[in-house]
C-alpha cells in the first residue's frame, strides 16, 4: 500500500504543470522565466532572463538516466542552439555542458548594450 501511494505522488509530482512547480521554487532575484508551459519531463518556455540576459523559445526535455545519480538534467534547445543542464542537489552544483549557442549579430549586439 505505502509503495503505491510513493509511485502515485511520484506520478503527481512529475505531471504536474510546470507553472505550479515553479510557484513552490524560490527562484533567485537575478532570474526570471516567462510563459512556461509543460511539466518537470518536458516543456516549453517562452523565455528566461538571467542578469537582463534573455534566451527565447526554449524547449526543454528531462534526462531521466540521471535520477540514478542523485542528479536532474535537462536538454535543453532553441532556435539558436542547444545545452545541458545537470543539477546535483546534494552537493548544490549546477554544471553547463555541451554548450552550443549563436545568436544573430543584431540580438547580442542589443544584449550586450544593456549591460
Amino acid at each position: 500500500m505505502l509503495f503505491f501511494v510513493l509511485v502515485l505522488l511520484a506520478a503527481l509530482l512529475i505531471n504536474m504543470p510546470l507553472t505550479h512547480l515553479l510557484g513552490m521554487v524560490k527562484m533567485p532575484a537575478n532570474i526570471r522565466i516567462y510563459q512556461p508551459q509543460g511539466s518537470l519531463i518536458s516543456g516549453r518556455i517562452g523565455g528566461i532572463e538571467i542578469n537582463r540576459f534573455m534566451l527565447r523559445d526554449l524547449e526543454y526535455e528531462a534526462d531521466l538516466s540521471c535520477l540514478l545519480t542523485l542528479g536532474v538534467c535537462y536538454q535543453v534547445s532553441n532556435p539558436y542552439g542547444s545545452l545541458q543542464v545537470r543539477h546535483e542537489p546534494l552537493a548544490g552544483s549546477t554544471e553547463l555542458t555541451q554548450v552550443n549557442i549563436e545568436f544573430p549579430l543584431q540580438d547580442l549586439s542589443r544584449m550586450l548594450g544593456r549591460i
